[in-house]
């Protein structure tokens, strides 16, 4: 609703990018999260406390001040907002409508380009899945074990695969 259809591939690329940047990024903070020695809680569940915390807090932000279009969008004057509509107009997309048809959802099933969009996200998901889970493969598998070893899990697994990115 906000891109034309030619600029949305480049932001859609751009939006994945920053995939392997958060995972760098989200491992180091979980390295140092996971070094707390004060509090009664074990180190591990600071790490689900803090990212669960942010991730709430910014999406109640998101909900509330992010316009779903571009008619709706406070922070733009009236002809901006006229200009914003007019300009992603020709991508016949129309407008939000939350009116279930059953005859869109068979005319999305038989298209194409639905099931290219769906192998390429479950073929960037599990891959992305399965390299943040290889620490089970190379840790022990004993609790206590891994609770001792959380800081290098943490640390180690995300980093390799996406230092290259940098």
């Amino acid at each position: 609703m906000w891109w034309t259809a030619a600029e949305q591939p480049l932001r859609l690329e751009a939006y994945y990018c920053t995939n392997g940047i958060a995972t760098m990024i989200g491992g180091l903070l979980g390295y140092a999260i996971g070094h707390i020695t004060t509090g009664a809680l074990d180190r591990w569940m600071y790490v689900f406390i803090i990212f669960g915390s942010v991730s709430i807090v910014w999406g109640v932000v998101v909900l509330l001040f992010l316009p779903d279009l571009p008619s709706t969008a406070k922070f733009l004057t009236e002809r901006e907002r006229y200009v914003a509509v007019e300009r992603v107009a020709s991508n016949r997309q129309g407008v939000k409508n939350t009116h279930f048809k059953k005859y869109q959802l068979m005319q999305a099933l038989r298209d194409p380009k639905t099931w290219i969009l769906f192998i390429m996200a479950v073929g960037a998901q599990v891959p992305n899945s399965a390299l943040t889970s290889v620490s089970v493969f190379f840790f022990p598998h004993e609790p206590a074990q891994i609770r001792r070893d959380l800081s290098v899990l943490q640390f180690v697994t995300p980093s390799p695969p996406h230092c290259c990115l940098l």
